[in-house]
């Protein structure tokens, strides 16, 4: 099936040398195309002189792509635009060979019940309106544009896996249950620009039980989530897996939430929950008002959660959350084969949590057994906290509220230039806003501030900004 592939591919090429030459739009510059028909090298020349040369492959049959992965032979490479703007024009403005606008196939009725099945190197646009449900069987190499569909009372369920996928603009809405569920092994799935209000369970949830057996391939890796906004919903993200006797379930490696605003959301919970994460990095999200409903008899006061609870290594940044219950994020420490990983939680703000310290960084009993038992699986943890800001925490008084909950690491801490107000240490005084509960944990400390009050620290509650150079968060 591959050879066949390739000879198609070639064929394309093939019929796009002997016909008139091409032309692309690439970064505001028009590129005459050109195919040598005899090595199917294919040539990007502008009027200014600067030119491009690359060659087709098995997943870039159209001179866009080829384009993207060519070299520069001449001339000046053109600015690279902004992530976010480049993101807008190539939702709206995708260019094929021919340099017109990239063609979508449509798809959907505007309301019903929309089957996708079996989708390979396809880019689709659904046909905005309302619809009730929306399955897709499994999808290799697509881009779904769902600009003005809404699921109301509906979902969207993918039987198995997802790879290479971006899916942008879908809103889901009034859902009982769970709103988009990923099943089967799935890799480079790009969610990005959805809205998602009153959702009962799991916003999104992705199951996979395959064992990590040391190689990239065994994997799931590379799931980016952008620009995501949520009102009044159970636990945003959900992936399980975690430790087995026979390797590690389903380790994510490269997982990314960026830019996502969670808020009005009363029985959260968890924003996100990953049970085996190598190089995480979540940035510059929002989640404000959450966590004020306790429903459950056996737990009035709610269950010790994480905003963020992970159980890997990787990074935690400019994230700010306020009116919460809950640690920012839970960071079960540890680190995924031979190679000892790092946990940074950096620039963050954390401001008037009900119960709770800013942060959590442990190996817990099961992580350090573990360990242990399988030295050639998993190792220990750098953990470096710095540069955050966090005031009024644990308001219910009954409870430590620090800016760092930590526990035995089995690794080196370095811990320098926070800054908190308002901390609650039951039974003592607040002094390096450390709740510490461990042995034998080599820490590196230095640089922290701590005043009593909001106004002797920052200069509003909703900036946040330091009133001492260099310490907290930017």
């Amino acid at each position: 099936m591959r050879f066949f592939h390739l000879y198609i591919v070639l064929f394309f090429i093939a019929f796009q040398a002997f016909a008139q030459p091409a032309y692309i739009m690439k970064n505001d510059k028009k590129y005459l195309v050109s195919v040598d028909p005899k090595t199917y090298q294919v040539t990007f020349k502008a009027e200014d002189g600067t030119t491009y040369s690359g060659l087709p492959d098995l997943n870039a049959i159209d001179y866009s792509r080829v384009f993207d992965q060519s070299k520069l032979i001449s001339g000046q490479s053109p600015a690279i635009q902004s992530s976010i703007a480049a993101q807008k024009t190539n939702l709206s403005n995708d260019t094929s060979a021919a340099g017109a606008v990239e063609e979508f196939s449509s798809m959907g009725e505007g309301s019903g019940i929309l089957r996708l099945g079996k989708l390979s190197h396809q880019r689709i646009k659904i046909k905005p309106g309302i619809y009730e449900y929306i399955n897709i069987t499994s999808a290799n190499h697509v881009r779904i544009d769902a600009r003005g569909v809404i699921l109301k009372g509906g979902k969207v369920d993918v039987e198995d896996g997802l790879n290479d996928v971006e899916f942008w603009g879908l809103r889901i809405e009034d859902q009982k249950l769970r709103a988009f569920e990923i099943m089967g092994f799935s890799n480079n799935v790009y969610l990005h620009d959805m809205e998602f209000e009153n959702i009962g369970d799991i916003v999104i949830n992705y199951q996979y039980h395959g064992i990590y057996d040391g190689t990239p391939a065994s994997a799931s890796k590379n799931f980016r989530l952008e620009r995501l906004q949520a009102k009044n919903v159970g636990r945003f993200v959900n992936i399980d897996g975690g430790f087995k006797s026979e390797g590690i379930m389903n380790l994510m490696l490269n997982f990314k939430m960026s830019n996502c605003r969670i808020v009005d959301s009363p029985d959260l919970g968890s924003v996100l929950w990953i049970a085996a994460a190598q190089d995480f990095d979540i940035h510059h999200n929002y989640v404000n008002h959450v966590n004020y409903h306790f429903p459950d008899p056996n737990a009035p006061n709610g269950y010790h959660n994480g905003m963020w609870h992970v159980v890997g290594n990787g990074a935690f940044h400019d994230n700010i959350v306020t009116n919460h219950q809950g640690n920012a994020i839970r960071c079960w420490a540890v680190s995924y084969g031979s190679e000892m990983k790092t946990v940074r939680i950096y620039n963050n703000k954390v401001w008037n949590s009900r119960k709770y310290s800013a942060f959590e960084v442990q190996a817990t009993p099961e992580i350090q057994e573990y360990l242990v038992k399988y030295p050639k699986r998993v190792r220990p943890v750098r953990t470096k906290v710095y540069n955050n800001t966090a005031g009024k925490l644990n308001v219910a008084g009954d409870w430590e509220g620090q800016l760092l909950d930590l526990y035995n690491t089995m690794g080196p801490v370095e811990y320098y230039r926070n800054l908190g107000f308002q901390l609650v240490r039951v039974g003592q005084a607040t002094t390096d806003m450390i709740n510490y509960n461990g042995s034998g944990t080599t820490m590196k400390i230095y640089g922290n501030v701590y005043q009593k009050s909001a106004s002797q620290a920052v200069s509003d509650t909703v900036r946040f900004k330091s009133k001492f150079k260099g310490v907290g968060a930017p």
